[in-house]
Formats: C-alpha cells, structure tokens, sequence
C-alpha cells in the first residue's frame, strides 16, 4: 500500500518522537516508521537525561549564571576541537530551548537532581522523573493529540531516490499501523484477524483447517495480549488493507510451514 506524507520519521525513541511532533507543528503530514513492536526504541530503556546550559531547573537550583558558550568551551575543550564546531555550537544554543519545550509538554524534572556530568564543573545533567520512558510516554501523548501515524513492526527498507534527491522511503509490510491511534491491521497480521475467513482461504490452498484456525487463534491471542482494548474489529479495518487479502494463501501457507 502506498501512502503520501510529507515527513517519515524512522525510529520512535525520543529524537524521532520529538521530531514528528514538530513537524506536525509545522503543519505538515506526519508518519514514523518503527521496526519494534512497541513505541520508544532505545529511549525507553534508557536514562533520558537532558545536557543543557542555562535552564529554568538550573536556576531554581541556584545555578545562576550558566551559558550555552560555556557549555560550548566546555564541549569543544573536551573533544580537543575533533568534533564540528558549527554542529556542537548548534547543539549548545539549541539545548536549552529544546529542553524547556520538553518540560512544557509534561517531562518533569526536579532541581535538586541536577548534577556534573563526566568531568565537568558546573551541574548541567538533567535526569527526567521516570527516567527514558516517561520522556517517551509524554512524546508520544503528544504525538497522538496531532494526528501523526504510527507503524509499528515496520522496518525502513530503503531510501527511494529521483534525480539524486530522496522523495520517500520503502518499509516492508507486514506491521501494525497505528492512524491517530486507532490501529490498522495491515498485510501478514490483518489476514489473521479476519479469523475464519483467513483460515477458510488457506483451506482452499491446500492448508489443513485445523493447522490454519491455529495458526490464525495463535496470532489473534499474541495481538490481543499485547495491543489490549486498542485491538478493532474487521469490519472498521480500512477499505485500502482489506485490498491486501489476495497475499493471504501464501502468507499462511509460509507461517503454517509449507512455504519459504
């Protein structure tokens, strides 16, 4: 199935998540693309703290007189100038803005948890309540309240190019996709959830019944379990997926073992 965006974020930790999020802000159409089958990558298993100089949480610390140059004197000294100026003097005068924006969405982070980081003298590590998965969590509460899809299981095959600039981006099907959270079952796993007729149809290309309502029970419990209450029905699928079910004899043919 072919959709038009005009942003595709791949990955949904917290760097993807808070690009979507400005991109919708921006007005236009967003997808993210990822290839686990939960929101929040690497982010949600992580610390999530926040690098920056001159924050609101730092002065209600007492940390008064912090600067991005200093944190960028600070930076470059300790990369002995190996890095790109223009992209870590970026980096420093654009930490503090992005940080606020992150707790005027909801992050919260408390001033007597400010700390020094590796070797540095003033405390400018900021370790979020809840560590990487509530940054993740406020994120993609915000991703939903604009609108913008996700695509879970969904894995960025390639970078599509014309005329030497990318215009889109491949991704195997197969996924869940998730449209302004309301879930779309699309490909491999919407074949299972129409349920009896799936099995019915694999019947009819040579696979035993009983291996296939398996098979189709199997899929339908492990979706249950972890999509809960999100998971719809078939009848309010989309009219664009429900294209997808003349894949369905070979898709089971190959989970049912009779295929490559």
């Amino acid at each position: 199935m072919e959709r038009d965006y005009d942003v595709v974020v791949i990955g949904s930790g917290a760097a993807g998540l808070a690009a979507a999020v400005t991109a919708a802000d921006s007005g236009s159409s967003v997808i993210v693309l990822e290839a686990d089958d939960k929101v929040g990558g690497s982010s949600r298993l992580s610390g999530g703290h926040f690098y920056a100089a001159g924050t609101s949480v730092q002065r209600e610390a007492g940390i008064l007189n912090d600067t991005p140059d200093d944190m960028f004197s600070y930076y470059m000294t300790l990369n002995q100038w190996n890095v790109e100026p223009a992209v870590a003097r970026r980096y420093c005068d654009d930490a503090a803005p992005t940080f606020e924006w992150l707790r005027s969405l909801g992050v919260e982070y408390k001033p007597e948890r400010v700390y020094i980081s590796g070797i540095d003298t003033v405390p400018r590590g900021h370790p979020p309540e809840g560590e990487g998965l509530a940054v993740v969590r406020v994120l993609d509460s915000e991703r939903i309240k604009r609108g913008v899809d996700m695509a879970l299981m969904t894995r960025a095959d390639k970078l599509i190019e014309e005329d030497g600039e990318v215009v889109g981006v491949a991704a195997a099907e197969g996924g869940v996709f998730l449209e302004q959270s309301l879930l779309h079952i699309e490909a491999e796993v919407l074949g299972f959830v129409v349920g009896v007729l799936g099995a019915r149809l694999l019947q009819r290309e040579g696979v035993d019944l009983p291996v296939a309502e398996q098979h189709v029970e199997e899929r339908l419990a492990a979706q249950r379990r972890r999509l809960g209450d999100q998971l719809l029905r078939p009848d309010v699928f989309d009219r664009e997926a429900l294209g997808k079910l003349h894949h369905l004899p070979e898709i089971g043919a190959r989970l049912a073992g009779r295929g490559d």
